[in-house]
């Protein structure tokens, strides 16, 4: 796993809820958040997680 200058990404994934839905299908749910710098204009960093049913 790697994390972005900010590590913001996955805190806002999981904030919205976005995982939810697909937490009762019995599979893993992957969570990538990835961030991009609207000064560089470049991606700056991702952060992966597994869930787990």
């Amino acid at each position: 796993m790697a994390a972005g200058p900010e590590g913001r990404a996955l805190e806002q994934i999981k904030a919205k809820g976005y995982a939810a839905p697909h937490r009762g299908s019995g599979q893993p749910v992957h969570l990538l958040g990835v961030e991009f710098s609207r000064q560089e204009r470049k991606l700056v960093g991702f952060e992966v997680e597994t869930l787990t049913p």
